[in-house]
């Protein structure tokens, strides 16, 4: 009998050992499987809240001035100038003849060499550009021909005040030819000087 006891006590322990053993083994990770089908996409999160404006940057470097334009497309009317929107259509036109003059105290010289003047009459050129800035004629380019490929004369003028108070004539080469000068009294013109 003392045999069999020694025999199931055996047994007991070796089930309790076996039983510590599939515990064990039990906690042990395996090898991994198969890699699963994609899942569906998930309901999206909510937005978010806007975050705060950034720094301003640094001011960068002026540019290299464009190409000079031509002039606005233009119609004139007697002394009424009409200029074209982008848009293409037409905008009103404004007469460029103000309300006559007081008389002046003084004579209006106007240059030897001036048609006006009884001196030789001015040449005619095939090819005419107004340049504007900011909606004031600034210069006015005459070219030997029609296609503008050959510049004769550059006439760039000066303002003060809103008054025209010179021109500078410049040759095809853009040396100084001559300067027309103009001077007022009380707004009115009351010379044209020529040097």
């Amino acid at each position: 009998m003392t045999n069999e006891l020694n025999l199931i006590a055996v047994i007991a322990k070796g089930l309790a050992d076996l039983k510590a053993s599939f515990r064990t083994l039990s906690k042990q990770e395996g090898p991994p499987g198969p890699k699963g089908d994609k899942g569906d996409p998930g309901e999206p999160g909510p937005k978010g809240d806007k975050g705060d404006p950034g720094a301003a940057g640094q001011k960068g470097d002026r540019g290299e001035p464009g190409p000079e334009g031509d002039a606005p497309e233009h119609k004139w009317d007697g002394t009424k100038l009409a200029f074209r929107h982008p848009d293409g259509t037409w905008g009103k036109k404004v007469d460029l003849r103000g309300p006559k003059g007081d008389v002046g105290s003084r004579k209006v010289v106007v240059a030897a060499g001036d048609a006006a003047g009884g001196g030789v009459s001015a040449p005619v050129y095939l090819g005419k550009t107004l340049v504007w800035d900011q909606g004031v004629l600034s210069e006015v380019l005459l070219y030997l021909d029609a296609a503008k490929t050959q510049l004769a004369e550059r006439r760039v003028l000066h303002r003060s005040g809103g008054l025209l108070t010179s021109i500078a004539f410049l040759d095809g080469g853009g040396d100084l030819t001559k300067t027309r000068t103009l001077s007022y009294s009380s707004g009115v013109l009351t010379s044209v000087t020529e040097a």
